[in-house]
């Protein structure tokens, strides 16, 4: 890492599993004191003490389902109210199922709103003056190619991810008085419970892929680009260039 992380504040949401535990594992490492969001309260305890063995200053576990708005205003009014100088905000939180909208029962539409995008606009709402302006900070955003065009199956999820990605995009200009740098992450497919083939003849597809350690590595290493995006995939970069130009012929690389 580039960046000096030791004894700074980073809040990490969806952090018992994926590419947030992969994040807090690798601030623990550097000496940050970690706030950890998580959904389980059992697995958010355990890991919250691997974290301090790993070497983290602080950790700070909440439980919060952040599906559901009384427990994410709850967090808001309560356990986030006296944090003070955060440096780093990692939203990770996101539902993906593989459904169609016709067979999505209508209690998941709602919960897949909140974990994803309600939760990330409110917890900046709240957040953004606890960063300080002398200092400044991150707030990173993993995104999707999903985020540019919907796959069958994938309605509710590229929705939020697009959701996310805008609002994320409008903020990089709205707090750069308060150098606060956003980070919108494009880490494509990597190992871990999301990534399911779409080819199921392919048994190897899983084996070339970055597990999601090197994927939270390599982001941390990339804080200090210009560049409000980081694009680990080429194949992600170039469905941001033909998201303006030919829908037809993103969809057939995007099912690819």
């Amino acid at each position: 890492m580039t960046i000096n992380f030791s004894g700074k504040t980073c809040l990490i949401t969806g952090a018992t599993s994926g590419l947030g535990r992969s994040f807090a594992l690798q601030l623990a490492g550097v000496g940050a004191s970690l706030i950890l969001i998580g959904r389980n309260e059992e697995p958010l305890q355990q890991f919250s003490t691997e974290c301090r063995n790993m070497g983290a200053i602080s950790v700070n576990p909440i439980t919060c389902d952040l599906g559901r708005i009384d427990e994410i205003e709850q967090v808001l009014t309560t356990e986030l109210s006296s944090v003070t100088n955060i440096y780093l905000i990692v939203h990770c939180a996101a539902i993906n199922r593989y459904r169609t909208v016709a067979t999505e029962p209508k209690e998941n539409i709602l919960n897949a709103f909140l974990a994803t995008s309600y939760s990330f606009t409110r917890i900046v709402q709240v957040c953004i003056q606890k960063f300080k302006t002398d200092q400044g900070g991150f707030i990173i955003i993993p995104s999707s190619g999903n985020a540019y065009i919907g796959t069958t199956g994938q309605a509710l999820y590229s929705a939020n991810k697009a959701y996310v990605q805008r609002m994320a995009e409008s903020l990089s200009q709205e707090l750069q008085p308060l150098n606060i740098q956003i980070k919108i992450v494009q880490p494509g497919p990597f190992k871990g419970k999301c990534f399911v083939s779409r080819d199921k003849s392919n048994q190897n597809t899983s084996q070339t892929l970055r597990n999601s350690d090197e994927i939270a590595r390599l982001i941390l290493s990339k804080l200090n680009n210009e560049s409000v995006f980081i694009n680990l995939t080429f194949k992600i970069y170039i469905i941001r260039i033909l998201a303006l130009l030919s829908p037809r012929f993103l969809l057939k690389i995007a099912n690819r």
